[in-house]
């Protein structure tokens, strides 16, 4: 039997003891996305570092393949089995906000610190919200410039072209660079398909194929079917961009083009090659010169108990040390106008084209706001796959614009109920 006094020890032994567990007990934060068995090392990496700046959290990670992903999501924020934060795909923002999905993260953006010090791109920002709501914190946002064969235009006596150049000076380059009998076209089909034709109707109606609103289907403005007729006439008129039949040649950076579309944060893929390329901003036409743009984001179960777990996570990828993770763990493009971020984004390229391609990002493109972030809506999916229909016969089949894009606004108008 213990005596009185070591009765009393021992209770004050085990009270201390609870009181040390309690105190040094992590909230467990479960963060999921999507990738490959490489992926998951890097978010274990991030989440290693996390941990160490975070103590009081253990922040764990599930990662899914890209093809079961948003099922998975679906199944998991449906079902109650709430994630305290993960990764919502640009193209389903919309319809899991529509659905009350995605928690408005506008609170605690706006109180804290580190959002205000992160000065992030307000592009970027864009990416992340919906309807007038903020659902999220950007991640892996990205814009396509223009990727130059720089070695092509040295052999052709061509210098880079400015900044401001335009769509008369692209078919001058296009016309003096093509060599499809050497295995090189000047210049690679952008107008063809999907997001890529979408941001040329852009730059030529000032819009996309419909208005913001969904109001208005701009596919057979004069505007758009001149951009058509520019394009088709490249592949049919003056046989300078590759359409099906043709003979193939090699990929953007095996030398198989002079001139094509390219994310920007293809830079690395460029030092990879055996040729010197750079980027340059969209060529000028008549409504602007705009890079399409999109992103994903970070978000939080509108209906997990407590969204802060989540929101630690969030607002650490927003500091520094976040940033620096994001960018040379997770390999994301800087959300910011951190000239270090972007150094070390691009560090792996030599520094006389790393200068190139920076300048061109930082300064001609994001610096200049030169940038159309893609608001994409519930339905896209469904007119995306009708313009891409009626694309591949402008372009492959050198069917008439006019024709096409007139059985093309009849089928949004359906799809959109516009009368």
């Amino acid at each position: 039997m213990l005596h009185r006094w070591s009765l009393r020890w021992f209770c004050v032994l085990l009270v201390l003891t609870t009181v040390t567990t309690v105190g040094f007990a992590k909230t467990p934060v479960r963060l999921v996305t999507y990738g490959t068995p490489e992926t998951l090392i890097s978010f274990q990496e991030m989440a290693r570092i996390f941990n160490e700046s975070n103590p009081d959290y253990e922040l764990e990670v599930e990662i899914y393949p890209y093809a079961e992903y948003p099922t998975k999501i679906t199944i998991m924020l449906a079902t109650g089995v709430y994630p305290d934060v993960f990764l919502t795909w640009a193209q389903y923002k919309p319809a899991w906000a529509d659905q009350g999905f995605l928690l408005d993260i506008e609170p605690f953006w706006k109180n804290s610190s580190v959002v205000q010090n992160a000065r992030l791109y307000p592009f970027a920002i864009d990416a992340a919200t919906y309807n007038g709501k903020l659902y999220g914190i950007p991640y892996d946002f990205s814009a396509m410039l223009w990727g130059l064969h720089v070695d092509a235009l040295n052999n052709a006596g061509l210098p880079i072209p400015p900044d401001d150049w335009d769509v008369d000076m692209m078919l001058q380059y296009a016309l003096k660079l093509n060599k499809p009998e050497q295995g090189m076209y000047g210049v690679k089909q952008a107008a063809n398909y999907s997001i890529s034709s979408w941001q040329w109707t852009v730059n030529y109606v000032g819009e996309g194929w419909v208005s913001p609103d969904l109001k208005t289907v701009n596919v057979e403005h004069p505007r758009n079917l001149e951009m058509l007729q520019f394009w088709q006439d490249l592949a049919w008129r003056y046989e300078v961009a590759w359409v099906a039949g043709k003979p193939a040649v090699a990929d953007e950076f095996n030398g198989g083009y002079a001139m094509w579309t390219a994310w920007g944060h293809y830079g690395y893929r460029f030092e990879q090659s055996n040729f010197d390329y750079t980027f340059i901003p969209y060529p000028k036409g008549p409504a602007g010169q705009y890079s399409f743009a999109h992103g994903h984001l970070w978000t939080i179960p509108s209906g997990i108990k407590d969204p802060k777990p989540g929101w630690a996570v969030m607002e650490w990828m927003l500091s520094p040390e976040g940033q620096r993770v994001t960018v040379e763990v997770l390999g994301r493009q800087p959300l910011s106008a951190n000239n270090d971020l972007w150094n070390r984004f691009f560090g792996a390229i030599a520094p006389e084209r790393r200068a190139r391609i920076q300048r061109a990002v930082m300064d001609a493109v994001y610096g200049q706001n030169l940038i159309t972030t893609m608001n994409y809506w519930t339905s896209w999916a469904d007119v995306d796959r009708i313009m891409n229909s009626h694309l591949a016969n402008v372009m492959s089949q050198n069917a008439s614009p006019a024709s096409e894009m007139a059985t093309a606004a009849q089928q949004i108008k359906a799809i959109l109920n516009i009368k």
